[in-house]
């Protein structure tokens, strides 16, 4: 699969007409296509899988640019489109699909009908016409192309790391299994083995319908069983093989449980983060309260003293200078005379007459002393003046406060900030769930307790049909010769029989072979990636476990160890594809894929992903990347 060109209408940012032509040199086989956050890069990513399968990960499904729609008139009808040209199989592809949508009297913009998908193709070999694939058989072409279960890993973006590492470490289905082995090269066996012996319609069923039993009422009968023994066998590994769906859906389900209990888990250590931040933030906003309540204090006792302070101490200079000498007793008050002339009697009891010269003296005296004398007022108002001057520390007080309330509302944002975060973390969430989860996980677990017993009830079933029917072919091949024609049936279904037996040895010999070529090859890409004393193992489905070398246990994976594992995946079924399409084994047909990422390494450092950048275009025939503006320079770095 070689991608030639994705062309979009009027879907998501990109109004109107937009595309974008890919790079098929085998030697420059690397399309980056980089933009700032926000303008399209995921779109165009998803734009991909949109147009093959009709899915987006988008949480607003309506596809339609949000420009276009302004422009829309009530009634007014627009359509989405993506076409996606490629070449597979020496065939030239062109995959459309499209949208319409229409505006109606309230202004909302909603699909009309639904999503219409056409694939044409043209033979590059015959150089034929165009084509069109007819609509039933439009789904199972594209799966044939690439199978769905395994397209996230040809088109996948690094927001769905985690999801992707946990299917690939466990819970894969059949289906997923059995993609990979199409992938590896293997469908062609397959299809070998139930065109022989797997199916009711298979080349040794259809000869054994075709026993002459005329005129030998055992032999017919024998043909009869049989053909009811068949049909029962045939019910039971259909039964068999609906219970291996089931359960693959029970173990999502319980792993999706055993998810969403540790997000649980996780929320109530989130939720004990929370109560510590919302306790800091009302610390934080008491002490600002105290601290503005001191501020108040201070200005209110200070700030007189500290605005006079200046002219005051400028009139104490120039009081000072000035000459204020004069006769006045100090602390000596006009009403103090008064009250002793009108008493009559002085406070040393000396008598006060009037006209006498005591009088007069102290007549005279009452003009040396305050209000009349200025000396005695201008000392009395330096000694004042003085102590109301000492407010030296106001302003330094003033600012230790203020920087402190600046520090507390900075805290009381930080903090605010964080529960911000928290609550964002935990918007959906309620942890009184884990009681339902609990009882739907004994719910899932019982039925797969279930499902495992018919399983064996099934397989032990199977087990006695076989028995017997092989009993009946015994029975059976005392009357297969008996007549020209049943000769020849015999004969045919003995080649037929020998084929087959030939044929399935040589395919579980290649599945084995290439499990283990597939797990070296997803070693070593994994080291090429990720150097850190690790390990995978795959088992019969391709599930892959990571193993630390030292400890020979299964660990859990950081983001980084998780999107290595996703790319050392990729990269070996990749290459072992590749061998198949070089000739190397004649038993495996397949064909190389792109390798079509979303922001995908922004997990790594600087040289990681330098060096993922030098193994994946020596991996892949077509590699495409979208990235941020800010990572041109890692990515677009010559390689070694």
């Amino acid at each position: 699969m070689l991608l030639n060109k994705l062309e979009l209408v009027n879907f998501r940012q990109f109004k109107g007409s937009q595309s974008v032509v890919f790079s098929e040199d085998k030697q420059k086989n690397v399309t980056i296509i980089i933009g700032k956050t926000g303008t399209g890069k995921t779109t165009f990513a998803q734009a991909f899988i949109w147009c093959l399968y009709g899915k987006t990960t988008f949480s607003d499904q309506i596809l339609l640019c949000k420009a276009t729609a302004l422009e829309m008139n009530s009634g007014d009808e627009r359509t989405v489109s993506v076409v996606l040209k490629f070449v597979h199989g020496n065939i030239d592809y062109k995959c459309s699909r499209r949208q319409l949508y229409v505006k109606d009297s309230n202004g909302t913009v909603k699909a009309k009908g639904e999503t219409s998908f056409s694939i044409e193709y043209k033979n590059k070999k015959t150089d034929g016409q165009w084509e069109t694939v007819k609509a039933t058989q439009r789904e199972g072409e594209i799966n044939k192309i690439l199978p769905v279960e395994l397209s996230g890993y040809f088109f996948f973006d690094g927001e769905r790391i985690g999801t992707m590492s946990r299917d690939i470490v466990k819970g894969k289905s059949k289906e997923f299994s059995e993609a990979v082995r199409r992938l590896l090269g293997l469908s062609a066996l397959e299809t070998s083995l139930k065109h022989l012996n797997e199916s009711q319609t298979s080349v040794v069923k259809l000869y054994n319908k075709s026993f002459d039993s005329t005129g030998n009422e055992e032999f017919g009968k024998l043909i009869t069983e049989i053909t009811s023994l068949e049909n029962e066998i045939a019910e039971k590994k259909n039964r068999i093989s609906e219970i291996e769906h089931e359960l693959d859906t029970v173990h999502k389900q319980q792993n999706w449980i055993i998810s969403e209990q540790e997000k649980i888990s996780s929320m109530k250590i989130i939720l004990e983060e929370r109560k510590l931040h919302e306790a800091n933030l009302v610390r934080a906003e008491n002490a600002r309260q105290m601290d503005i309540k001191d501020e108040f204090k201070l200005f209110s006792d200070g700030c007189y003293n500290f605005f006079i302070k200046k002219a005051i101490n400028d009139a104490v200079e120039l009081l000072s200078k000035a000459d204020i000498s004069d006769s006045g007793i100090p602390d000596i008050h006009k009403r103090t005379i008064d009250f002793l002339i009108n008493r009559g009697t002085c406070i040393c009891g000396t008598k006060i007459e009037k006209d006498s010269d005591i009088y007069y003296h102290l007549k005279e005296l009452l003009k040396l002393i305050p209000p009349q004398s200025l000396g005695t007022s201008i000392r009395q108002f330096i000694s004042v003046a003085n102590e109301k001057a000492k407010v030296s520390d106001f302003y330094e007080r003033f600012e230790t406060i203020y920087a402190s309330i600046r520090r507390n509302e900075e805290e009381i944002a930080d903090e605010n900030d964080a529960i911000a975060s928290i609550n964002n973390k935990l918007a959906g969430s309620n942890e009184n769930d884990i009681a339902n989860l609990q009882d739907n996980l004994i719910r899932w677990k019982n039925k797969e307790g279930n499902l495992n017993i018919e399983m064996g009830e099934c397989t032990q079933k199977l087990s006695e049909l076989t028995e017997k029917i092989n009993g009946k072919e015994q029975a059976k091949s005392k009357f297969a010769n008996i007549g020209e024609n049943n000769k020849k049936i015999s004969l045919y279904i003995a080649y037929a029989k020998y084929v087959y037996d030939e044929l399935k040895k040589q395919y579980l010999d290649e599945e084995t072979k290439i499990r283990e070529e597939f797990e070296q090859a997803v070693n070593k890409k994994f080291r090429n990636i990720y150097n850190g004393g690790f390990s995978l193992s795959v088992d019969e489905k391709y599930n892959i476990k990571v193993i630390e070398m030292n400890t020979n246990e299964t660990v859990d994976l950081s983001t980084a160890q998780s999107l290595s594992v996703i790319l050392a995946f990729i990269s070996a079924v990749i290459e072992i594809a590749k061998k198949s399409e070089n000739g190397e084994n004649k038993l495996r047909t397949t064909e190389s894929y792109p390798l079509v990422m979303d922001a995908p390494l922004s997990a790594f450092d600087k040289e990681r992903i330098q060096m993922i950048c030098d193994v994946l275009p020596k991996t892949a025939e077509q590699v495409i990347v979208f990235i941020n503006d800010k990572d041109g320079e890692i990515y677009t770095k010559p390689q070694k």
